[in-house]
């Protein structure tokens, strides 16, 4: 984004709501040619790196760190009202919701924004199987962490023949022994990539996914807008308001 003049936005959240915002720069953009910096107000400071490493993936935003903490929701109201800047929610429609502003006009969710990843890393020998994603984990730990057993897992691969499908497991591992997780992989047959890839890297498996399977979280929603077909367990149905109808 050099030498371009970059209109500011902000948003409060962590890195899936961070994507829906990215999904309505990229409406905006599409129509406007417009180019962004976007600021972060949250109670969550350590979520900068990975929101920048999002941003960092398209051409038209950048974000803007450090995160602008909050105490509260009471200072993360004020904190909203005081700016003069676009304040985006995460709703897909951009619809008021209990305290939150409603989107300012001009910011068209695309639920399917086309985005490249470079040097996409699966270059396997089992490129002629159907590949199939387990996101393990999702959202953040003591606080909307999300995550499938092993043992689940393993009633799941009993539908999956190896001879037909190629199954990768991805995340970060917070919560579960490195160990046992690296066990079941070879026991199964999995591609174990559980605390193995960069931010980029993991975004470019999903992306080469044929099938994917997670908890709700950025992943479903980032496998989802790639027109990637997937499987997404939920336990709170307000997340039905962040995916986009079409």
């Amino acid at each position: 984004m050099q030498n371009k003049t970059a209109k500011t936005v902000i948003f409060s959240g962590t890195l899936g709501d961070a994507f829906i915002v990215l999904c309505k720069l990229y409406g905006r953009h599409k129509n406007t040619g417009e180019y962004f910096q976007v600021m972060r107000f949250s109670r969550h400071p350590q979520m900068d790196l990975v929101i920048k490493s999002l941003f960092d993936i398209v051409p038209f935003a950048e974000y803007l760190p450090p995160c602008r903490e909050v105490e509260n929701e009471k200072d993360l109201k004020h904190r909203i009202a005081k700016s003069p800047h676009d304040y985006l929610s995460t709703v897909w429609n951009g619809q008021k919701q209990s305290w939150l502003k409603q989107d300012p006009h001009g910011y068209p969710m695309e639920p399917y924004p086309e985005i490249e990843i470079a040097g996409l890393p699966l270059q396997d020998s089992d490129a002629t199987k159907f590949r199939v994603g387990i996101q393990l984990h999702t959202g953040k730990v003591n606080s909307n962490f999300k995550g499938f057993s092993l043992k689940w897992i393993s009633s799941l691969l009993k539908w999956l023949s190896p001879d037909q499908f190629k199954v990768y497991m991805f995340g970060t591992g917070d919560r579960y022994s490195a160990k046992e997780i690296a066990r079941f992989c070879e026991k199964h047959g999995i591609e174990n990539l559980v605390g193995k890839t960069s931010f980029t890297e993991w975004l470019g498996y999903i992306k080469a996914m044929d099938f994917f399977i997670s908890p709700e979280g950025f992943s479903a929603f980032f496998a989802m807008s790639q027109k990637v077909r997937s499987l997404v367990f939920y336990t709170d149905y307000q997340i039905l308001g962040r995916v986009a109808a079409q």
